[in-house]
């Protein structure tokens, strides 16, 4: 499973590349070619390339996702509450790269709780997730052993794969593995409509919402 998303990331990558390769032979006033196109002319068109595929990537979003600026992903509430173990498959189950959210940097962990703060919080469906005093929601974080308090957290896949926690943004304190149960990542907050966000570490057995996550121009 792991080995089908990288192939997919590669092959999209190289498409992308290869278009933003083929834009620098243009420029903003008309056709040149490598050697001839000014230099800022060149980057011009990059960018302005760039931002088309940025803004068309959106509309590639699966149905119900929603597509975040400053990130290359689509986001999703999934306001089911499951324990996380159900939590994961729900969300790979909603396209063959689905999965829960994976917050591998600074602005994809930004992105994520950006898009958990513009929520209609009108909704219901919303407020039993996030407008309790005691807002959690999952990611795709747990501890590689979840029986095992001093194993590391990684990010883990669905079919079993898991990716190394690099960027960590957790609360103070945190993660902590209180009472010996607390193997999963969450984002933990009393009002997500305000900025700053929590991470924390829980009881993979609770019953919370899910953040889900789709890369576009990626899924089947």
């Amino acid at each position: 499973m792991f080995q089908s998303k990288l192939y997919f990331w590669m092959t999209v990558n190289l498409s992308f590349m290869t278009v933003l390769y083929q834009a620098t032979s243009v420029s903003a006033a008309g056709e040149c070619t490598l050697d001839s196109c000014d230099v800022l002319d060149r980057i011009r068109v990059l960018e302005t390339n760039f931002e088309t595929i940025r803004k068309n990537a959106a509309l590639d979003c699966p149905s119900g996702f929603v597509y975040v600026p400053k990130t290359q992903s689509c986001f999703k509430l999934i306001t089911e509450k499951l324990n996380w173990a159900d939590s994961t498959k729900r969300c790979s189950g909603l396209s063959s790269t689905a999965h829960l959210a994976i917050l591998n940097d600074k602005d994809k962990d930004t992105a994520a709780f950006e898009y958990l703060k513009s929520l209609d919080y009108n909704s219901a469906d919303v407020k039993k997730c996030l407008a309790d005093k005691h807002s959690v929601v999952y990611t795709a974080g747990q501890r590689q052993n979840p029986s095992d308090c001093k194993s590391d957290f990684v990010w883990k896949f669905d079919g079993g794969e898991t990716m190394p926690m690099e960027y960590t943004n957790w609360a103070s304190g945190e993660p902590n593995c209180a009472s010996n149960k607390e193997a999963c990542h969450v984002y933990d907050r009393a009002d997500y409509t305000k900025a700053g966000h929590l991470w924390n570490d829980i009881d993979c057995s609770g019953a919370y919402c899910s953040l889900c996550e789709e890369s576009p121009l990626v899924f089947e």
